[in-house]
């Protein structure tokens, strides 16, 4: 688990990782977002960063939204938190972006609202789900 807060409260991690696959893979290269919980790591796939964490982490805005579509995968194992490096069964390579600690600040049936305290990205981040499909939205916290 992550750091404590001022109330006691153990603050889970996320981590932000770039998704680099190989020419024959199923899907293209991508951002992993995935987020500690209950023993496993919540897991988005981003096809595009949002602009604002594209600027927190250097890379170059592929869309000058903050709002970007993403797609729930399964959770992952917590392994992934501190794994850099190749994938087995030839997936392709993940490398860190960013990673610390983030808030629960709303959870409801279709949408979340969290905070991250990365060491790169500080925004709030909003997950909202229509029909089977979901989006995020970046904002500064």
């Amino acid at each position: 688990m992550g750091l404590t807060c001022d109330n006691g409260q153990v603050m889970p991690r996320f981590v932000l990782l770039r998704h680099l696959c190989p020419a024959n893979f199923s899907r293209p290269s991508h951002w992993d977002l995935m987020l500690e919980s209950g023993g496993t790591l919540q897991t988005w796939e981003l096809r595009e960063l949002p602009a604002l964490w594209a600027q927190q982490c250097g890379v170059e805005a592929v869309t000058d939204s903050n709002t970007v579509p993403v797609v729930r995968l399964p959770d992952h194992r917590l392994a992934y938190l501190d794994y850099e490096g190749p994938l087995t069964d030839d997936r392709g390579d993940v490398h860190r972006c960013d990673s610390g600690t983030y808030e629960l600040l709303v959870r409801a049936d279709s949408c979340q609202h969290i905070r991250l305290h990365g060491a790169l990205l500080g925004s709030d981040v909003q997950f909202e789900q229509y029909e089977t499909n979901y989006r995020v939205t970046a904002s500064s916290s």
